[in-house]
């Protein structure tokens, strides 16, 4: 998931969530579905989470 997708959590429940593939334009492939799902799994977790951007 690193290489395509990270999380940053901010104050008041916010999460930030940003696609780093720049070399292609943050197209999606497979891989990046992969990392968007990783982070969903991650972040359905987190107590508190108000918002993802």
């Amino acid at each position: 998931m690193q290489d395509r997708v990270t999380i940053t959590m901010l104050e008041d429940g916010i999460a930030d969530v940003r696609l780093i593939r720049s070399d292609k334009m943050n197209a999606l492939d497979p891989a990046m579905f992969s990392g968007l799902t990783e982070a969903i799994d991650q972040l359905k977790d987190i107590p508190g989470l108000r918002v993802v951007v």
